[in-house]
């Protein structure tokens, strides 16, 4: 379209800042011609910390959040599923499920920390033992760090086969969500072992057979619906169930509210719940890090988050800094890990 015809931009979207950062509303404001979108540097320095660093710019912070917000609500126009809708829908809530793993599982995961850990290390030694922070430092931990998350996921396989059979003595039906395509299908098989019939939607699954799955759990043929937060996460009605469980978490707050979502639409009469599983401390660190995203996308979008015009860093995915946790003592799940990994356990910033 020719920009003489153009009167203006509007776009749509549900989460505009997917990622809880300032930075990420940046190409939005740009798109849409608000005048923070003119210069990318200074919204980047006044919104997001911006400042110079030793590996470059760094503009993954966040600040004066309240009047990032002020100037932006002319722009920007949010309405909530629940306002859209009405009385529609069904109330929802979140419970947190504390499960115990058998000690094989234990075994595992501290095996893999302790992996973690020495790659933890290496990656220190290379840096000079500094914490610069550039992105490029995370990548040497980026594989021992998925797999602690994939055993920590997998530990969980039997505690949430067994929380699916309670659901399921009570409930029609029971929808399943995690990250990983083994786990899923760990899920699945251990149900249908007890003579639950289910489906498994994954990444793997035909694309003209993925209706079909849902139509036979829609119509309770199938009364478990295990997903990947990929192939699951968007675009399906699961309201034949009432309860959603997750196994583990996707990096965004958007990605779980979408995932929660899917039986939590028009046409669904009963009362939701979102069960979140955990099993290991690594667990909480990561929901901890899904709220505080959260909040910096509330606080911008909607004036509301509490954070007020301060400075800090904002909630981003940052391999490093959750490895940092975990290995400095945020939960006491293996100390003898974080004695041989070489990390320092006298409180002080790494």
């Amino acid at each position: 379209m020719s920009p003489r015809r153009c009167k203006g931009v509007l776009l749509l979207t549900g989460t505009p800042m997917k990622n809880g950062k300032p930075a990420n509303l940046f190409p939005l404001l740009k798109a849409a011609r608000h005048p923070f979108g003119d210069d990318q540097r200074k919204y980047e320095f006044y919104f997001c910390a911006g400042q110079q660093k030793a590996w470059g710019w760094d503009a993954t912070g966040s600040s004066n959040l309240n009047v990032l917000n002020a100037h932006t609500t002319s722009h920007v126009f949010r309405m909530t599923k629940e306002e859209c809708l009405g009385g529609e829908l069904p109330p929802r809530r979140r419970e947190v499920a504390d499960v115990p793993v058998a000690s094989r599982h234990r075994t595992k995961y501290d095996r893999a920390l302790r992996d973690l850990a020495e790659a933890y290390t290496l990656q220190q030694s290379s840096s000079g033992g500094g914490m610069g922070g550039g992105p490029g430092e995370s990548n040497e931990i980026l594989a021992p760090f998925n797999s602690l998350r994939q055993i920590g996921s997998n530990a969980k396989v039997e505690p949430v086969v067994a929380l699916a059979n309670r659901i399921l003595l009570e409930e029609s039906s029971v929808v399943i969500f995690t990250s990983f395509v083994a786990v899923a299908r760990l899920v699945h098989d251990r149900l249908a072992e007890m003579d639950w019939a289910g489906e498994l939607l994954t990444g793997e699954t035909p694309p003209g057979t993925r209706q079909g799955m849902v139509d036979r759990f829609q119509s309770g043929l199938s009364p478990v619906m295990v997903c990947t937060f990929g192939a699951g996460g968007v675009g399906i009605t699961l309201t034949a169930a009432c309860t959603v469980v997750l196994v583990d978490r996707p990096w965004t707050p958007g990605d779980v509210l979408q995932a929660e979502d899917r039986i939590r639409r028009i046409g669904q009469k009963r009362a939701c719940r979102s069960v979140w599983v955990r099993a290991f401390p690594l667990d909480g660190q990561i929901d901890a890090l899904l709220e505080a995203k959260g909040a910096n996308s509330d606080e911008v979008v909607d004036g509301r988050g509490g954070g007020g015009g301060g400075t800090r860093a904002a909630p981003k995915v940052s391999i490093r800094e959750l490895v940092e946790t975990v290995l400095s003592g945020g939960g006491g799940e293996c100390s003898e890990v974080r004695r041989e990994g070489g990390v320092r356990q006298d409180g002080h910033e790494l």
